[in-house]
């Protein structure tokens, strides 16, 4: 062992040669396996002694992932974890338990998951900071704590005392029913009430829970030391005493919570629930004194539902930690169920009225808002949302780095740091926007979209200020450049400027304070420009119901304005949609454009109408279309038409006439249309044609379009498109039919009878939900050269085959051609390796995918797909613009040459692991069911284990591999044996020598239900 091995110095500048290099490891290695030849580990050369090495390295790699924590996955660890510089955890942490040995810092509120403040109405424990304003201005933090009991076993010094009793006066009110006690008979369980010498009666019924709690005294004996007293009842009779100023009301009761003898003369009974009568539960609280007031509670089921007794707080929110919202601030309501009318304004500025009324006869209810249509196209600042965060900003930065001697402090997750300035995209009352602090931006003129020459833009700024400064923005140098302070104010303010701008220079925008930028807008329209008023009225009398929506849009010289409306009465049902357009055009010229559609519906029958037209201020142009459908009892019938006339530049008059209906009596249908389109210059006439008629033997339907040409050397060319169905008592045809120039016919038809239904056409396209109640089948057919998948060329399309019979071997190869384009995303196909009428498959079938598709199995990508004797299914997957390739969904063995088996049935498989702590033998188990069903082991002696499970079933065997293991101190295998088995748990038994030892296996429970007995 005590062989010297040579230096080995690199050839790249030193004195040794590749090949020296290379003779050097070569005579080390040699060494390296005459020392472990010392110890009686042979190796015949260097290779051995690699592989040897390689297998001990692989096996201290599994060894490993079995010891050690991953940082890059979600892991177990099986023992206690020791952090001995601390642990740093950002998000959530949730522990059954907590134990601090030394101190616990806390940066913030302490709290149970809810917690409510207040005497009466309160929830919970919190400890937490107050914040208020000294004497000096200067805003200070207090720690308070508030909770029903505490316990002080040695000394509690208080500087201030306050004592509160339960009383309905003073700085808390209760509202609800009190009276004093008088005197109580212990006996009858009975308290008499003073009358206030016969003023008052006795406010109190049969089943009200009522309480008291006020202050005691200081702590004697007369008072068995108790600073405060309470007690608690509950009402079983209630009555009034005999008639005088020395009356004497009273009530008797079941159950007295507290002593008896705390009940004395002048207590205040005061009802604070009760058991039988809902209208008596509930309790209002008014406080200006507690902690976290002032409010306003409202309280019911104070003693039969505790937990959720508060049902509104009305005032400051402050008292009240959720676990959804945490502590709440500032001042509003907090309740069950709210229901609100008026007007409501949005912490971002926007202002929504809403208005519900319900008077005699009728029930209105409307909303009005204006929105911004404002997008990224109208906006010539880029990026200015900040949805791509900072890009197209430049910024500055001033971090302050904390160090000691002048090394950084590092408090492992980082640098302890401090952020003088931020210019930076954060997160303000759930939006994202720019947040400035004592910083600025800029964005180069590059990324500035440039206005016309002469033109004015407007800059436009909404924010909220945090701490005042100096906002300063714009191009510097320029008219278009603002310099302004800007106070602290809640909620949102808006700042706009307007000036012209010449397009050169670079957009900065500063503040020396610190602010939220909302809205950073830089156009050629003012703000209001780009607002959409909207509008809705919901309005219901005795006589109709009303549905309105409609909305009223401006940018420029251009209007819009869309309105819909249903209307419900009992004679009739209405519809109706329009839209006006009015733009106003550089000449002073106005052009409308006026769209409006609708139906009615009356017991008399139904009119469906639309109309269109467009009229130009200079008289060129007029367009109208009009079209209605009529239905009665006596006839239906449809017509449209259409009349556009313009004049043109060499006072010839061009005229299209479009009209269609339909006509429907006792005696049959008939639906026609006609399209005349005649060119003043003589040279193309256009005619189309569609009727359909229906009488009491066939309903045919046919269409026929001719355009006539005449060509530069006065021919004639001509195409005819005709389409039509005919329906008769024994079923229904449907066709179409195009004649080209050259002579050939394109046709597609649907026929039907009671027994079939035949379809052909190149392309079958079905949207929406499809429902097929029986079977579907796509049969089998034999790969040839006229199969495509993707459906191009050969005589018959394969868009119409999905699965596929591919038989390899002998004088017949064809290759499968799959296809790679969109159209085939969501496809399924299946192919089929094996046999075709007698020829069966002796050879694999391989597929190979063109450049950039693929094909995906078993976790990863082929540029190839093969199979031999197999059934093979594929899933077309891509997105909306891309194909990626095909997922191979499935494959199955058919009938192989060699017998591949059958998959194994586990019940569950894991593994026991055994160790030692201390003197005690400790196990473990990790496993996995079939069920999802729980499993455990228990060590019954040295070297026995019972593995329970919930099979409830003796059908099974277990396969047994022992683990290499040391739980006596030294290594060794372990040798697992089955020892029984039973309906609810098996017995394995280790040993590593003839007798037992304790030891690790794995184990595999095979269900046995379906095997054969021989």
């Amino acid at each position: 062992m005590n062989n010297t091995f040579e230096q080995i110095i690199p050839w790249n500048g030193a004195s040794d040669t590749g090949r020296d290099v290379r003779l050097k490891w070569q005579r080390n290695f040699e060494k390296i396996r005459d020392n472990f030849n010392e110890v009686n580990l042979q190796f015949q050369d260097v290779d051995e002694l690699i592989g040897r090495v390689a297998d001990a390295l692989e096996e201290y790699a599994e060894n490993a992932d079995l010891k050690y924590l991953r940082k890059d996955i979600e892991d177990t660890a099986q023992k206690l974890i020791h952090f001995l510089k601390g642990i740093d955890v950002e998000g959530e942490s949730a522990t059954d338990r907590l134990l601090v040995r030394a101190n616990a810092f806390f940066r913030d509120t302490l709290s149970s998951e809810e917690f409510i403040s207040g005497f009466l109405s309160g929830k919970g424990w919190a400890l937490f900071w107050k914040e208020f304003l000294n004497a000096a201005g200067v805003a200070e933090k207090k720690a308070a704590m508030e909770l029903d009991e505490i316990t002080v076993r040695g000394a509690m010094r208080v500087y201030e005392l306050i004592i509160s009793q339960l009383l309905g006066e003073n700085g808390t009110h209760l509202v609800t029913d009190m009276m004093r006690v008088s005197r109580i008979d212990v006996a009858n369980k009975k308290i008499y009430l003073d009358t206030e010498k016969g003023v008052l009666y006795n406010p109190f019924r049969e089943g009200d829970v009522l309480m008291v709690q006020r202050f005691n005294g200081m702590p004697s004996s007369d008072n068995g030391y108790t600073v405060v007293k309470q007690y608690e009842l509950t009402v079983s009779a209630a009555g009034v005493g005999s008639m005088g100023e020395d009356r004497e009301d009273w009530i008797t009761y079941d159950t007295l919570v507290g002593n008896t003898d705390d009940v004395t003369a002048r207590d205040v009974l005061t009802r604070v629930d009760s058991l039988t009568n809902p209208d008596r539960k509930g309790v209002i609280k008014e406080t200006s004194v507690e902690p976290g007031s002032p409010y306003l509670d409202v309280l019911y089921g104070m003693k039969t539902d505790p937990e959720n007794s508060m049902k509104l707080r009305l005032g400051r929110l402050t008292g009240i930690i959720t676990y959804l919202w945490g502590q709440l601030q500032g001042y509003g309501l907090y309740g069950n169920n709210v229901y609100l009318t008026g007007s409501f304004r949005l912490t971002n500025g926007e202002d929504v009225r809403t208005r519900f009324e319900v008077l005699e006869g009728k029930l209105q209810s409307a909303i009005q808002g204006v929105t911004s249509t404002l997008t990224d196209e109208d906006n010539f600042l880029t990026n200015a949302v900040f949805k791509d965060d900072m890009k197209y900003w430049e910024r500055e930065s001033d971090i302050s780095l904390f160090s000691i001697n002048d090394v950084p402090l590092d408090f492992i997750s980082g640098f302890y740091s401090y952020k003088d300035t931020v210019a930076d995209a954060a997160s303000y009352d759930g939006r994202f926007m720019l947040r400035l602090k004592r910083n600025s931006v800029l964005q180069r003129n590059e990324f500035i979209k440039k206005p016309q020459e002469g033109s004015v833009l407007y800059l436009s700024i909404k924010y909220h200020c945090e701490d005042a400064g100096q906002l300063t923005v714009g191009f510097i140098n320029t008219e278009l450049y603002l310099s302004k302070p800007i106070p602290v104010a809640e909620g949102y303010q808006m700042i706009e400027t307007s000036a012209s701008w010449d397009g050169t220079g670079d957009f900065t925008l500063g503040f020396t304070g610190d602010i939220y930028i909302e809205q950073l807008t830089l156009t050629n329209h003012p703000l209001e420009d780009y607002e959409k008023k909207v509008y809705s009225l919901f309005e219901q009398t005795d006589e109709h119901i009303l549905a309105l929506v409609g909305s009223v849009e401006t940018l420029g010289g251009r209007v819009t304005t869309n309105e819909a409306y249903l209307e419900i009465t009992a004679q009739a049902i209405s519809a109706v949609v329009s839209r006006v357009t009015t733009t106003e055009t550089a000449i002073n010229g106005i052009q409308s454009t006026i769209n409006s559609a609708g139906w009615i519906t009356t017991a008399d029958g139904n009119t469906l109408w639309a109309k269109i037209e467009t009229v130009n201020a200079l008289g060129n142009r007029v367009t109208s279309a009009e079209s209605s459908l009529t239905v009665n009892a006596n006839a239906i019938s449809a017509v449209a038409t259409r009349t556009t006339t313009a004049e043109g530049k060499i006072t010839n008059i061009q005229s299209t006439i479009n009209s269609a209906g339909w006509i429907t009596t006792a005696d049959g249908n008939k639906l026609w249309a006609t399209l005349s389109t005649v060119n003043a210059l003589g040279n193309r006439v256009t005619s189309a044609e569609s009727s359909l008629t229906v009488n009491a033997n066939a309903i045919s339907a046919v269409a026929t379009r001719m355009s006539t040409a005449e060509g530069k050397i006065t021919g004639i060319q001509s195409t005819i498109n005709s389409a039509g169905w005919i329906t008769t008592a024994d079923g229904n045809t449907l066709w179409a039919k195009k004649s080209l120039e050259n002579g050939s016919e394109i046709v597609s038809y649907i026929n039907q009878d009671a027994n079939t239904v035949t379809i052909k056409a190149s392309k079958i396209d079905l949207e929406g939900g499809v429902v097929i109640k029986g079977t579907i089948r796509n049969p089998f057919v034999r790969n040839d050269s006229a199969i495509y998948l993707g459906g191009s060329g050969g005589g018959l399309n394969l868009k119409k085959w999905d699965n596929v019979v591919a038989v390899q071997g002998g004088s017949w190869n064809t290759p499968i051609d799959l296809p790679w384009t969109l159209e085939h995303s969501g496809r399924r196909i299946c192919i089929v390796n094996y046999k075709w009428r007698s020829e069966i498959s002796t050879g694999a079938m391989t597929i190979y995918a063109p450049s950039g598709k693929y094909f995906y199995e078993d976790g990863v990508s082929k540029s190839s797909l093969s199979f031999s004797r197999e059934v093979v299914e594929l899933l077309g997957y891509g997105d909306d613009s891309s194909f990626f390739g095909w997922i191979v969904v499935n494959r199955i063995n058919m009938m192989p040459n060699n017998k591949y088996g059958s998959e194994q049935k586990y019940l569950a498989q894991g593994s026991v692991v055994v160790s030692k702590s201390g003197s005690n033998i400790v196990t473990s188990l990790k496993y996995k069911t079939f069920d999802g069903s729980t499993m455990s082991v228990n060590r019954t002696g040295v070297g026995t284990y019972v593995v329970s499970h919930s099979f409830n079933t003796t059908d099974y065997t277990v396969m047994l591999t022992g683990v290499f293991s040391a739980v006596d101190g030294t290594d060794k295998e372990v040798w697992a044996m089955l020892y029984s088995v039973s309906t609810y748990s098996f017995v394995v038994l280790t040993q590593d020598d003839p007798s037992q030892n304790d030891g690790s296996f794995n184990f595999q429970v095979i269900s046995t239900t379906d095997w054969k007995s021989a």
